[in-house]
């Protein structure tokens, strides 16, 4: 196992930065049928593409991005929801200013025509044009010559091409065309006319389990050793985890890290580190019974139902990037960063149902433009 050298042009290649990704063909019956218990109604297969130097994306629930910044750390994004009362909304930021306790001067300005931003969504270090200005500032960014997002003579410059291609996209996504809710074809259409929001695959979680003496292990990034958990002898005998302990005898650390979590009385699940580099850890995972009785591999599938299989250079493959299990909820998700800040990459979740993992949320983000996870653009989504 080598560092995660290559992990940036993975997740970058993975988001489809400079390409371009359609697909359309539904998603595998036999995936829909077991996320959603039902053959009808399930969600569309996500799609993304690339539009110049604007970026548009749309989930399995056909909610759609458009968005574009600069390395500088400024951005603009374009959100719109699915169906007839969904509304857009504009939000812009710059990661100068992520730490600013106002919003006081934050402005959008398009050909020399500033907006001033207010809050954007809580937690998310942006800020939103104001609803009434919405459908103006959409017409003008679809003809911008120039695009500037900062506070008083800081400011971030930002791409104009491909925006209004990018909302047209997102328009026929969603059966906006030449309706009064559309990005930017708008028409006499009436909103009732837009197809409903696809139904999301439903996944239910298994019930949650008092962890026991597994309690302290549940995030070995934040934990460390601290827990006092250690591998089972069952688990470290095993081929591929001696390979895993060859390739990491370098890191102190990691020889002593374990990631642990109960799923139910009988069910124990263990995480291996098998590789680091900079800001990334690798762990593969096996479930057992008590005390890490009769292991077994674990994989997590895509939302394709395919279980990733790793490349010669990457980390990323059947195991999981800075792991954290949620108890709580018996979910465990991953976060492979493109770069330390965690300002691009991929999170992903999946939730033990009693039997399996499941994929119940993706979002990416290829560019490094200081947006956080939260605003990424969904692949992924569930009930």
């Amino acid at each position: 196992m080598t560092g995660v050298a290559l992990l940036a042009l993975m997740v970058l290649a993975a988001c489809g930065e400079g390409t371009e990704r359609s697909a359309t063909d539904g998603a595998p019956a036999e995936q829909t049928a077991q996320a959603s218990g039902s053959s009808s109604g399930a969600a569309v297969r996500p799609e993304d593409r690339t539009f110049r130097e604007w970026y548009a994306a749309c989930d399995n629930g056909n909610a759609c991005s458009a968005y574009t910044g600069s390395d500088t750390g400024g951005f603009v994004m374009v959100r719109q929801g699915a169906g007839p009362d969904a509304r857009p909304e504009i939000l812009a930021g710059a990661s100068a200013f992520a730490g600013a306790d106002t919003v006081e001067g934050m402005t959008l300005t398009i050909d020399g025509q500033a907006v001033r931003l207010g809050a954007g969504p809580s937690g998310t270090m942006s800020y939103a044009v104001p609803a009434a200005q919405v459908a103006d500032v959409l017409g003008r960014l679809a003809r911008a010559q120039t695009i500037r997002v900062g506070i008083g003579e800081t400011q971030a410059d930002l791409p104009t091409a491909g925006a209004s291609a990018a909302f047209l996209w997102i328009d026929e996504k969603q059966g906006r065309l030449n309706t009064t809710t559309a990005l930017i074809r708008r028409g006499d259409g009436s909103a009732s006319s837009v197809p409903a929001a696809p139904v999301l695959p439903q996944v239910a979680a298994a019930p949650a389990v008092d962890q026991g003496a597994l309690a302290g292990a549940n995030n070995p990034g934040e934990q460390g050793d601290e827990a006092g958990v250690t591998l089972p002898a069952s688990i470290e005998a095993l081929a591929e985890v001696r390979q895993c302990r060859e390739e990491t005898s370098y890191n102190e650390y990691l020889q002593k890290a374990v990631l642990a979590g109960r799923l139910s009385a009988t069910i124990e699940l263990w995480g291996v580190p098998c590789g680091a580099g900079a800001y990334n850890a690798m762990y593969d995972f096996y479930l057992s019974g008590p005390s890490g009785a009769d292991p077994r591999k674990v994989s997590f599938p895509n939302w394709e139902g395919e279980t990733p299989t790793a490349q010669e250079g990457d980390i990323v493959g059947e195991g999981l990037v800075n792991p954290m299990f949620d108890p709580r909820t018996n979910t465990i998700r991953h976060f492979p960063r493109a770069r330390g800040i965690g300002d691009c990459g991929i999170e992903q979740a999946w939730a033990w149902t009693g039997k399996a993992f499941v994929l119940t949320e993706e979002r990416s983000m290829g560019n490094c433009w200081g947006i956080v996870p939260d605003l990424w653009p969904t692949t992924w989504r569930t009930r």
